[in-house]
């Protein structure tokens, strides 16, 4: 009798533990890559929104999406331009980013709606991975 309760209580763990994982994973993939990496995607403050690096045309350049992997949109492009680590500004009009190469990264915004690029740095060194505030001022 006593290996029936514990088979009992085993089989009720499992059930629970199932029903746990697949509620709380509702993982859709929203990007494909055959030969090209996707990476560091950030939300818009909004919530509507999907920025992302991509290889996909040889240097990284930032793309936007919707949330639902919709209106997929390249917002920077350039051989010679390697943009990279996005960060919405939280109105959603802009994107700052990094760009150059593995000696010399500057940080720049990118207007989403026009893809007009405005830099901000000049170090003439590495400015990388920055961020927003709430105020809407990017800080390296």
């Amino acid at each position: 009798m006593r290996a029936f309760r514990v088979i009992y209580l085993a089989l009720l763990v499992g059930m629970l533990s199932v029903n746990v994982t697949s509620a709380a994973s509702p993982i859709r993939q929203l990007t494909s890559a055959v030969d090209s990496s996707n990476l560091r995607p950030t939300w818009s403050a909004d919530g509507k929104r999907i920025a992302y690096q991509s290889n996909r045309d040889g240097s990284y350049h930032i793309y936007v999406m919707n949330a639902n992997g919709s209106d997929t949109k390249q917002i920077s492009s350039g051989a010679d331009t390697d943009d990279r680590h996005p960060a919405w500004s939280p109105d959603g009009s802009s994107i700052a980013v990094d760009s150059g190469d593995a000696t010399h990264r500057e940080i720049w915004i990118i207007d989403v709606g026009s893809q007009r690029r405005t830099q901000v740095t000049k170090t003439g060194a590495i400015a990388s991975f920055t961020s927003c505030s709430p105020e809407g001022l990017c800080i390296a």
